[in-house]
This record gives C-alpha cells, sequence and structure tokens, in this order.
C-alpha cells in the first residue's frame, strides 16, 4: 500500500498525471509557420506555452514518429516558448523522457522556421534556422529554459 502512495505522488508531481491539452493554431493575427523535424530514433514531442514567460498552460501537439516532420502555426507577436523531449518508440507520456527542455525564440510575423532534432547516446541536439528563403536559411538562437515538474496542464514548467 505504501509503494502505491510512493508511486502515485511520482506520478502526480511529474505533470504527467493528467490528460494533456491539445495545441490549437492561430487563425488570425500574427502567425508563423515552425516545420518539426524528428532526425533521431526516438519518438518527439512538441508542446506549446500559451503562457511563455512562465511556461504555463501547456498544450501538446501529437507524436512525431522517427524520421518525420510536422508543420504547426504558431503566434508571432512576441515571444513563444516550447517544451520538446524524445521518448522512446512506444512509449506514453508517463513513461521516460529524454531530453526535456523547454526553449525559447520570438517568431515573427510570416516567417517559416525549421526546428531539427537529433540525439545520440549520451547529448541532444536541436537547430533552429529561419527557412523563409529555402536556398538560404539562417540560423536562429533559442534560449534554454531549465524544466520543473508542475501538477497539471496549467502549472509554471519553467524556472524563469
Amino acid at each position: 500500500m505504501r509503494y502505491t502512495f510512493l508511486v502515485l505522488a511520482i506520478i502526480f508531481s511529474s505533470g504527467c498525471a493528467l490528460k494533456q491539452i491539445k495545441y490549437t493554431e492561430p487563425v488570425a493575427g500574427k502567425i508563423a509557420t515552425i516545420t518539426f523535424q524528428n532526425n533521431s530514433m526516438k519518438n518527439l514531442g512538441i508542446a506549446f506555452y500559451a503562457s511563455s514567460t512562465d511556461c504555463k498552460e501547456r498544450k501538446s501537439t501529437d507524436v512525431i514518429l522517427p524520421g518525420t516532420e510536422a508543420v504547426y502555426k504558431v503566434a508571432a507577436d512576441g515571444e513563444l516558448t516550447f517544451q520538446y523531449y524524445l521518448t522512446d518508440m512506444g512509449a506514453s507520456s508517463a513513461e521516460r523522457q529524454y531530453c526535456l527542455m523547454n526553449l525559447r525564440f520570438s517568431p515573427e510575423n510570416g516567417k517559416t522556421y525549421t526546428f531539427e532534432t537529433a540525439e545520440d547516446f549520451f547529448s541532444c541536439k536541436w537547430k533552429l534556422h529561419d527557412t523563409s528563403d529555402p536556398k538560404s536559411p539562417v540560423p536562429v538562437n533559442l534560449k534554454a529554459l531549465p524544466w520543473k515538474a508542475g501538477w497539471d496542464e496549467n502549472s509554471a514548467f519553467c524556472k524563469g
């Protein structure tokens, strides 16, 4: 019985106990487009935060399988913070996650970006490019923010 309590405490403290909220793309206003390319051997998870400053109101996209990509429209009216992580193939969000990180940048209206992720034995690699002109992509700096566990999808998931 005491082990059941311990397991439940770990699940709830990880922020994974409640159902994830689905991301919906903006349909009006200033909009940019991001293509997420999964060049790893693991599933890629992406979640956007409605509140970029404190990483609150996390909204998840569908899992991006290895060797595939997904395109999402995002608001381009200030900074954008999103979470990215890799999981073992077939793993649920409550199972082992790798490369769990919050990343922040300021997308520009009408621009197209490409986010690429890869991993090897002990490191996670990501890069973002402005690919509005596909012939000459421009690197974009991403600010990495430490991740912290929350109680539910409305919790704050970054340390600042």
